[in-house]
């Protein structure tokens, strides 16, 4: 995306100053539909349970703050009403985003072990992923006429560009925000991959900070949850196996931090195995998650010790 281009996108939404309680007020109007979406995604993705020292509300309350303190204008907030408006798709995903970059940073942090104490020291980072997620993708809106830069398998060399411009898009509003500098970086490298084949800048491996390698995670997931009709797609299991074959493109050890944060909360739950038993989950075997060590019939296996073809197909409710 040229510098005209995006010079004028961002003429496109630029307002005028407002008051500290005319921005209040439009904080309140996005605030009911962060939370509705925020609760969805709770139950949209069952096993991914935030630490519960802070509320879904506290949560809503702390990222809409940060929107409206980040310029004089409610320029953020005003384009996310509009989003949600105009592009309701895009407001969802966005909120599924920034729902499971919060969940991947306390995995990040190990804040399901974490203090009181300690997790109030890492809340603002939490907070400031779940910000990020949020605002990944506010650069595929097009406020002039309310649509979103699609994507599409095939693209041209032109409409490859300009949907790879959406980055470059967000990147020039937000960086004139008061906004923190780890909620920039990682909007701007939500797309980059370990192997250099990502964009817009084409970084590699440990050149890419950790909050774009937790939001690339996020978006990936999201995505694959909205265009997977499977109905397996929710199994815990299916899932870690879905992540685990990403390790390529995306950090294996911020992979394995996320599958093994909800695979671990299903210690003690019932599973069903490939012969249609059913059988207790004892613990979880990190590098094969469906050989764990279960307990059958009043005897406890390690299905990965064992000469057997026996596995965990999925979760029962």
């Amino acid at each position: 995306m040229d510098y005209n281009t995006m010079q004028r996108f961002e003429s496109l939404i630029r307002t005028k100053q407002l008051s500290e309680q005319e921005r209040e007020e439009h904080r309140t109007q996005l605030l009911p539909f962060l939370l509705a979406e925020l609760t969805a995604c709770q139950k949209r993705f069952p096993f991914l349970i935030l630490s519960e020292y802070s509320t879904l509300e506290e949560r809503a309350v702390a990222i809409s703050k940060i929107l409206m303190d980040a310029d004089q204008d409610a320029q953020l907030l005003d384009l996310l009403l509009q989003i949600k408006e105009q592009a309701n798709s895009l407001f969802l995903h966005s909120a599924q985003v920034c729902y499971i970059s919060m969940f991947l940073k306390e995995q990040e942090l190990n804040i399901p072990s974490a203090s009181t104490k300690q997790f109030k020291l890492y809340y603002p980072d939490i907070i400031h992923l779940g910000v990020a997620g949020l605002l990944h993708d506010i650069g595929k809106f097009l406020p002039q006429n309310g649509t979103v830069i699609p994507y599409k398998e095939n693209m041209t060399a032109t409409e490859k560009q300009r949907y790879r411009g959406h980055v470059i898009n967000s990147n020039g509003l937000l960086k004139k925000k008061r906004l923190d500098g780890n909620i920039i970086q990682g909007i701007l490298q939500h797309h980059e991959t370990l192997d250099g084949r990502g964009f817009p800048l084409n970084l590699h491996g440990d050149r890419i900070g950790i909050a774009g390698k937790i939001l690339a995670i996020a978006d990936y997931y999201a995505h694959w949850m909205e265009q997977n009709e499977d109905p397996e797609r929710t199994d815990p299991f299916a899932v870690s196996y879905i992540l685990r074959s990403q390790n390529i493109l995306y950090d294996s050890e911020l992979i394995k931090k996320f599958y093994m944060g909800f695979l671990n909360a299903l210690i003690g739950k019932e599973v069903l195995l490939s012969d249609g038993t059913t059988a207790k989950l004892l613990s979880i075997n990190e590098k094969q998650p469906r050989k764990s060590r279960i307990e059958l019939q009043g005897k406890q296996y390690n299905l990965e010790r064992e000469e057997t073809t026996l596995e965990i197909r999925k979760l029962l409710e």
